[in-house]
């Protein structure tokens, strides 16, 4: 098994794998920057955490460091607004999860590997699919925050999470030629 770093060396980046890679930097940066629009600066040490990780995950799409990326991004949302009430986590939620989609697809091969507009399209559909209940959810959990929270809230919660994952996954083609 040949590591990370010799495949990286080994051949030419294709166009389509530099975007995609660039993207995870610059989407993971934009997720945790975000919060400063209500005034919330993200730490310097946090900024190069971040950075760190996102170059690691773009030179390595298939490692954990995608994971901790995510997390990372993720964990400094939830200290920074307690309540995450303010519109940009729509934003934020944008960012992660085309970050996500980036790395998916620039873990399918190599950086010489090109990638295909059939697999490209299937992957930012959905990506699509699933964002497309996070603009309803904030504006419904906008406007729950103040009232009691339900019995089998949570359990409603989830299973309307697992239906949306299933209906996406429905929706979406599986067969790529």
């Amino acid at each position: 098994m040949t590591s990370w770093w010799l495949r990286l060396l080994s051949g030419r980046w294709t166009r389509g794998q530099v975007v995609l890679r660039s993207l995870v930097v610059v989407l993971s940066q934009a997720a945790l920057w975000l919060t400063a629009t209500s005034g919330v600066h993200p730490d310097p040490k946090l900024v190069v955490l971040v950075l760190g990780l996102g170059v690691f995950a773009a030179l390595a799409p298939e490692s954990t460091a995608g994971v901790a990326l995510l997390g990372v991004v993720i964990a400094w949302w939830g200290l920074a607004f307690r309540d995450l009430d303010h519109p940009a986590v729509v934003g934020a939620a944008a960012c992660l999860l085309a970050t996500h989609v980036c790395l998916t697809l620039a873990g399918y091969g190599p950086p010489s590997l090109p990638v295909s507009r059939p697999l490209l399209l299937l992957w930012v559909r959905r990506g699509i699919l699933v964002f497309l209940p996070v603009p309803p959810l904030y504006f419904l959990a906008l406007a729950l925050r103040d009232q009691p929270a339900p019995p089998l809230m949570w359990a409603t919660g989830m299973v309307a999470i697992a239906a949306a994952a299933v209906i996406a996954m429905l929706m979406a083609p599986q067969d790529i030629e």
